[in-house]
């Protein structure tokens, strides 16, 4: 640097600091200097308070007790709790027709359905509703199991033989066709199995007991199926739609061995009461229930009214969240669930439906589930069909980290726990209570 250059460097910054000493106060200034934090930094979710804490969730089975048979205070239930069912025109009255049925199933068995993803895994949540509704009206048994090694609380199977499981909700795993039978899951056997049934060993599941089982089959071809329990057969002759063989045996049994031989599709093995509530847990993982209208009508309108199916729960819409990013895609998707649900209904005019919606996943890439509950809780009220709101029932958006940090929610924020998933369905059952005792206290007052 030349000697001209430093110079008027330095008569320049003798001129700027004469300025400062001349504008600014002698008293000098404060400043504050603000930095965003870490998590806005990652783009994380700030932890906003939900709703709803978890503290007032797992207290609200004291206070669902507490409600008395008296029509205000239900009324005043079904209008306000985040807990309810929404159900069409704020119906109250939405599942008499359920319940009326539900009475006679002291001489008649009546059947639940519970379709869902993966939530439903290990029977997880379903066990819940089954125990309730079968304290409530009668009745025993793990209904459905599949015809290959599974697992549930209270029961587990084993299969030994040549058997290919097929899914119509795993596209990889499709059989051709649409004959899936009722769960949308079976095994095709050419040759023979042997299927066996026992208790869990949990020491915390409750032992089921049955007298009666089913083996529920189709699609059989050349000398169809025979079925053998103990010293028993039953023969399975070829046929496209659903068979059904069906065996009594002892009272309060909680085992069962059968071998089944010959070529067909097995969808499941039911293991009842001859008389009560029966309930069948179906869970079909990543499926985002827009399967149905994919699955052979007259098999599902056979098995629906062979077996006196009432209620049908859809547990679905969180294997959907991560792909809707607009209102559009919220649209689309329920316009789908619409056909399904329709379609259902054409298929088991005599059952009610409820749609379960998706819980919180507390994400910024997931901005759009407040929007999907709402819309999925309009589609199901405008078909006809009940909607139970996991989302605001858990505390509404952001809750998931809560739940997540009391134990109640895996660290996916995606999936319950074993004790968030009976939690949630503690719920939904004692709802359900609920309006049976607002349908009672109708009949007393109107009688």
């Amino acid at each position: 640097m030349k000697r001209y250059q430093i110079t008027l460097f330095i008569l320049s910054a003798i001129a700027t600091l004469g300025a400062m000493c001349h504008f600014f106060p002698e008293d000098g200034l404060t400043l504050t200097l603000k930095f965003p934090s870490l998590k806005e930094v990652m783009g994380e979710e700030s932890e906003e308070e939900p709703e709803i804490s978890v503290e007032e969730i797992l207290a609200m089975s004291e206070k669902n007790a507490e409600i008395a048979a008296e029509k205000d205070s239900l009324v005043k239930f079904f209008n306000t709790s985040p807990t309810r069912f929404y159900t069409p025109n704020n119906d109250h009255s939405f599942f008499d027709p359920v319940f009326k049925e539900l009475e006679k199933a002291d001489s008649n068995k009546v059947r639940i359905l519970h379709y869902g993803d993966s939530q439903l895994e290990e029977d997880r949540m379903t066990f819940i509703l089954r125990d309730t509704l079968q304290s409530m009206f009668g009745g025993d048994g793990q209904g459905m199991m599949p015809a290959r090694t599974h697992y549930t609380f209270s029961m587990a199977g084993s299969a030994s033989g040549s058997i290919t499981r097929y899914m119509i909700f795993a596209p990889d795993r499709r059989s051709g066709g649409n004959k899936y039978g009722p769960f949308g899951d079976f095994v095709r056997l050419y040759g023979s199995v042997r299927l066996n049934y026992r208790q869990s060993k949990r020491t915390d599941a409750k032992r089921r007991l049955f007298n009666e089982v089913t083996v529920v089959a189709g699609n059989t071809s050349g000398k169809g199926l025979s079925v053998t329990l103990g010293d028993s057969t039953i023969h399975l002759p070829a046929g496209e739609l659903l068979t059904r063989a069906v065996f009594s045996v002892p009272d309060s049994s909680d085992n069962v061995s059968l071998s089944v031989s010959g070529n067909g599709d097995i969808y499941g093995v039911l293991m009842d009461n001859k008389t009560g509530v029966a309930v069948d847990n179906i869970p079909m993982r990543g499926c985002s229930g827009t399967i149905f209208t994919a699955m052979n009508a007259d098999q599902l309108r056979s098995y629906y009214e062979q077996e006196n199916v009432r209620l049908i729960f859809l547990q679905y819409g969180g294997n959907s969240v991560p792909v809707i990013s607009n209102t559009k895609h919220v649209s689309n998707y329920c316009n789908t669930i619409r056909k399904q649900i329709n379609y259902i209904q054409g298929l088991a005019p005599d059952a009610k439906i409820v749609f379960i919606g998706p819980s919180d996943m507390y994400s910024r890439t997931r901005p759009m589930i407040p929007h999907l509950v709402d819309s999925l809780k309009s589609t199901a009220n405008s078909c006809g069909a009940a909607y139970w709101d996991i989302f605001g029932a858990m505390g509404g958006k952001y809750s998931m980290s809560k739940w997540v940090s009391k134990g109640l929610a895996a660290s996916d924020y995606i999936h319950f726990s074993s004790k968030g998933s009976k939690l949630m369905a503690s719920r939904i059952a004692e709802s359900f209570k609920l309006y049976y005792e607002y349908y009672l206290w109708r009949k007393e007052n109107e009688e």
